[in-house]
């Protein structure tokens, strides 16, 4: 095998063992139920779906496109999508779009997943943990190459270049606040980064409510690349000598532009992302769902090792969490009832705080968990609705307990 051949696997296996990575802590004691059915993201098209371009030269048209079917004939690899709602710009309709050109998806999770999984394939859903994952936490020193993205019509080989990792700004109406972006290349073979290679801005996140996947690619330049007829011999020769050591020096290179310095500034691209609005999309996660709580996980070390523990709930439905939209918090705690006020900031994950107000005080039966509910709820800092919008979990202070809940249904308006 080539060294060219051989980084590029390389990298695709990175790329697969960071996608199979955990996101901590995400034990569930209890399973989560499947998310009761509601508008989906392929009903998403135009009227429902608002975005501003900031000016850039291209017209968008929001479509809803039809499911593909899983298809691993044809090389380089496995495709298939579910239906869902194509963000195109400077065309009508997603097939009228040429390779290369920008593309936003806004995907159904459990849909796409299912689609993958039944067909005997764990890479979307594999994929899927690993942009989560990195939705939640940005890694630090960051990688340079093997970030995961979907869908594969969008890309071709591996991702062997990620520069300008970071996360675009939101605003209070936008309908995917969290996830990340960066500038992207993808690859089947290695070769130096110049100003004729294809690169993307690329974002990867989730609507707030988790139940969808969005994607935006956007192609960028900038004139601080050579061109590939500028390139001496000896420089080729530097290259060919340790290829990944080479693309790793363009990579701070590249990382240490300013936005500024790309074509389209890629401040600009992060505001066309921040600016989604899909009707019926809450402002968090939180919101709009009755939450039954499963239990409570958290890890106990022992002889240096972490065991993870549970304490599972015997009956979910005695103890119930709704977000209203008005900041205000209904509880029902075994034979309580709660009510208090809430700020959150995020969308498929952030902050939560919690103030109790009125709660009774009724003597439930030996063994309710009425009022570690309630205090937990008030110890809270953050929350994280899991992809597909079916299960929230959150998290107690300094690596505390994780309460996980499922979700139950619509809560009432």
């Amino acid at each position: 095998m080539s060294r060219l051949k051989l980084l590029v696997t390389l990298i695709g296996l990175a790329a697969l063992l960071a996608a199979c990575a955990p996101i901590p802590p995400a034990a569930t004691p209890q399973a989560a139920a499947t998310v009761p059915a509601t508008t989906s993201a392929a009903q998403a098209a135009t009227g429902t779906v608002q975005l501003d371009t900031q000016g850039l030269p291209y017209s968008w048209n929001a479509t809803a496109a039809g499911a593909t079917p899983y298809d691993a004939s044809q090389p380089p690899g496995p495709v298939g999508l579910p239906a869902h709602t194509a963000v195109t710009f400077g065309v009508a309709e997603p097939q009228d779009r040429q390779p290369g050109d920008p593309i936003m998806r806004i995907v159904p999770v459990t849909e796409y997943e299912a689609l993958w999984d039944a067909a005997g394939n764990p890479y979307v859903s594999m994929m899927i943990t690993s942009i989560y994952s990195w939705t939640v936490a940005l890694q630090s020193p960051p990688p340079t190459a093997g970030l995961p993205a979907l869908p594969p019509e969008d890309i071709t080989g591996v991702n062997d270049l990620a520069v300008q990792i970071g996360r675009p700004a939101s605003d209070a109406e936008s309908a995917a606040k969290n996830g990340v972006r960066f500038v992207g290349r993808w690859a089947q073979d290695a070769n130096p980064v110049t100003a004729e290679s294809s690169l993307y801005y690329t974002f990867q996140g989730f609507t707030n409510d988790g139940r969808n996947l969005v994607t935006f690619f956007y192609p960028v330049t900038t004139p601080k690349l050579p061109k590939q007829a500028e390139l001496s011999p000896a420089e080729m020769d530097k290259f060919n000598s340790d290829p990944q050591a080479y693309i790793e020096a363009q990579a701070e290179t590249l990382n240490g532009l300013a936005a500024t310095d790309f074509e389209p500034d890629l401040t600009t691209l992060d505001k066309l992302v921040g600016s989604l609005q899909i009707v019926g999309t809450p402002a968090t996660g939180l919101t709009g769902v009755v939450w039954e709580w499963l239990g409570t996980s958290w890890y106990e070390l022992s002889g240096g090792v972490y065991t993870l523990k549970t304490n599972p709930v015997a009956d979910p439905t005695l103890y119930q969490v709704v977000y209203n939209t008005d900041g205000t918090l209904s509880v029902k705690a075994d034979c309580n009832n709660a009510a208090g006020e809430y700020t959150s900031e995020g969308g498929v994950t952030g902050s939560v705080r919690v103030e109790m107000g009125p709660t009774t005080l009724a003597m439930c039966a030996e063994g309710s968990r009425s009022q570690e509910l309630i205090n937990s709820l008030m110890a809270a800092q953050d929350f994280r609705v899991q992809p597909g919008g079916a299960e929230l979990q959150l998290n107690m202070p300094a690596g505390g307990p994780v309460l996980v809940f499922r979700n139950s249904g619509p809560a009432a308006e």
